[in-house]
């Protein structure tokens, strides 16, 4: 929350050439902005690992447990080149915080496309891995269904 706030006070909001002339406003902006952007993806990184392995503590015994093992090495390879293309998408990488200095940048534009289409599958990947363990359960219909939609806040 203290990264938003400071985010905030050095530009964020504004148009980029509102602040464009001093220098080391928007240095700090970036800075503030890469930082930012390591949260998010730890972020969703942790909360992904963490429903795998809600489900491998919850489903002990079923034939699934590999596919959670599988979806947890692939969040983390994803997570690694995530990292790695936001951390050195600039040559030299400091040319992110201080974009008059010599050097280039990729565009991101597409990388951002296939990362959220990735991001979008694991999610209904996590939200549908459960499912056929509640629907095995031994209980209501009602209490099946309610488990699900509860596992289903997860999508959200």
């Amino acid at each position: 929350m203290s990264d938003i706030l400071a985010v905030i006070r050095y530009g964020y909001g504004r148009h980029f050439t509102s602040i464009e002339g001093d220098t080391e406003k928007i240095a700090t902006f970036l800075k503030l902005d890469f930082v930012t952007g390591v949260s998010y993806l730890v972020s969703l990184t942790s909360i992904k690992i963490s429903f795998c392995l809600l489900y491998l503590k919850v489903f002990k015994t079923t034939r699934l447990r590999w596919l959670y093992y599988l979806v947890m090495a692939f969040v983390v390879c994803e997570f690694i080149e995530e990292l790695f293309v936001f951390t050195f998408q600039c040559s030299p990488p400091s040319k992110y915080f201080y974009p008059n200095r010599p050097g280039v940048c990729m565009d991101l534009y597409v990388f951002y496309h296939v990362s959220f289409a990735i991001k979008l599958v694991t999610d209904i990947v996590l939200f549908l891995l459960p499912i056929p363990q509640l629907l095995k359960l031994q209980t209501s219909t009602w209490i099946k269904a309610g488990l699900i939609v509860m596992f289903g806040l997860g999508l959200l």
